[in-house]
């Protein structure tokens, strides 16, 4: 499934090892998942592809963790808005 997702923050400024989309949700469960990410026109926004709905109901938190091989190795960008593409 591909969305646009649009973050608060500005992208990490190096490649990542993998990301992982991250959703906290109100019973204080936490779901993980890999997706694939590509930038599209401004810093903000991206096209993600993943293997699960984004769109996830009860969610108090929302997500994408990039990994990297050197410090520091995890970097969290809060989502702000998501929107599957048709």
């Amino acid at each position: 499934m591909n969305f646009h997702v649009t973050l608060l923050q500005s992208l990490p400024d190096r490649a990542p090892l993998a990301v992982q989309a991250q959703y906290r949700l109100h019973d204080g469960s936490v779901r993980t998942w890999p997706v694939s990410v590509r930038p599209r026109g401004d810093a903000a926004t991206l096209e993600v592809e993943s293997g699960r709905d984004m769109l996830v109901p009860d969610t108090r938190a929302r997500s994408l963790v990039w990994h990297f091989d050197t410090l520091p190795t995890r970097e969290e960008r809060q989502i702000s808005g998501v929107r599957r593409v048709p």
